[in-house]
């Protein structure tokens, strides 16, 4: 028997898995010298992370124990990321934007979607 997920934590990681998805559309075929080069493609990252991160946010702050049950979604490395690209703007490195986009958010998306099948 499936357990059944909130509306709300199932809203959230739908968001989680619907901006990484949209994270590895804008990346596809994407070299990351080429990531580094077009700022309107690090801006269009960074904001569908910050979407992610704040979705980790409300999970971690709404369900604490999905969270705690789930360590394989990082979501305080999500939302940590979030505030660096918000309130850090001014001198984010892109490369660790990279890296997170290429490894750590599939890995994310992953684990989301796991979440979401399960339930």
């Amino acid at each position: 028997m499936k357990a059944t997920l909130d509306e709300g934590l199932s809203s959230a990681l739908s968001d989680i898995v619907f901006w990484g998805e949209r994270i590895g559309t804008h990346l596809s075929s994407i070299t990351e010298e080429r990531f580094l080069a077009d700022g309107t493609l690090v801006d269009a990252v960074c904001f569908c992370i910050s979407c992610i991160g704040e979705a980790a946010a409300r999970v971690r702050r709404n369900w604490p124990d999905f969270a705690a049950l789930n360590p394989d979604l990082e979501l305080a490395h999500s939302s940590a990321m979030r505030n660096r690209i918000i309130h850090g703007y001014f001198d984010v490195d892109h490369r660790i934007v990279w890296t997170a986009a290429t490894v750590s958010i599939p890995a994310l998306v992953k684990a989301a979607h796991k979440c979401l099948e399960a339930a």
